[in-house]
Formats: C-alpha cells, sequence, structure tokens
C-alpha cells in the first residue's frame, strides 16, 4: 500500500545575487519513522524557472537556518554548507561540486547536524573549512584547506 507523507516546512533562507538564487529549506514529513529533520539546498534556474535541488540531508538533531550557511562571492560563485555537505557553483548555479564528509573523511560516523562549522572563502578560490566532531571522536576540530572555491579539500 502507498502511505501519503505530507511535508510541514520548518523554516527557510535564501540569498540571491543577481540572476543566482540560493535556498534551504527545513522540512518535518508526517508518517515517516524516525522522526527526524530534512534540509535541502535549491538553486534557482532561470533557464528552467525551476528550483532545483543541490543536496540534501536528514538529522535527528535540528539545525538552526543562517543565511551565514549560503555565500554568493559573485553573480557565478556561491558556496553552501549544511551538516557534513558542502556545494560549490563557480558557473551561476548550472553545475554544483558536492562534498560529503561521510565519504570523504576517514574513520569519521556520520552524522552531525553541525559538523560544518564555518566555511571563509576569497574571491580567487582560496579558503579554510572548519570542522568540529564530536565530543566521543579522537578529533575535536579541523582545518581543511582549498585553492578551487572547495572543488577540493585538504587538511592542514
Amino acid at each position: 500500500s502507498i502511505v501519503s507523507r505530507s511535508k510541514e516546512m520548518i523554516g527557510a533562507v535564501e540569498s540571491a545575487l543577481d540572476e543566482l538564487k540560493v535556498r534551504i529549506i527545513s522540512y518535518k514529513l508526517h508518517g515517516v519513522t524516525p522522526d527526524e529533520t530534512y534540509y535541502t539546498v535549491e538553486s534557482y534556474s532561470e533557464d528552467l524557472r525551476r528550483w532545483r535541488g543541490v543536496i540534501s540531508i536528514q538529522s535527528n538533531q535540528r539545525t538552526l537556518l543562517s543565511k551565514n550557511n549560503i555565500v554568493l562571492l559573485s553573480k557565478n560563485i556561491a558556496f553552501v554548507f549544511i551538516g557534513w555537505k558542502y556545494s560549490v557553483t563557480t558557473d551561476g548555479g548550472k553545475t554544483w561540486h558536492k562534498w560529503d564528509g561521510e565519504s570523504e573523511l576517514p574513520n569519521w560516523k556520520c552524522c552531525a547536524s553541525d559538523l560544518i562549522q564555518r566555511v571563509i572563502m576569497s574571491p580567487d578560490g582560496n579558503g579554510a573549512m572548519t570542522l568540529r566532531f564530536k565530543p566521543n571522536s579522537s578529533l575535536e576540530v579541523m582545518q581543511l584547506r582549498t585553492q578551487n572555491y572547495g572543488k577540493s579539500w585538504k587538511a592542514d
């Protein structure tokens, strides 16, 4: 039998620069166990005249949405992060490169909704990502560096 699931939006943040638009939506799905919060990052495609999914996570920990999670460096370059995922576009939102802590961090057990604490990026593509691991982890804080807007990251 098909189970009907209703979606209850909890919150959203959105940023725009020229035609580049990015948003994060948080929501609950009713009729789903376990009771978790879902987060979806979307970008608006002017060509298609609709919102497209970029990355999604589901978490048993609620994360406060902030415009600090979406950074528009120019009309072509933007990045967004939530939980343990990061994504960047350098072509105005047409394509997105994704980084997932679950697959990129050896020995890290998913999923901390606040793993990525902060990302800073300069207009030339050099940047840093600060990660905070769970208290029971052998690592507490880690810095990753990039020279290509976060298409690839290396530990300090």
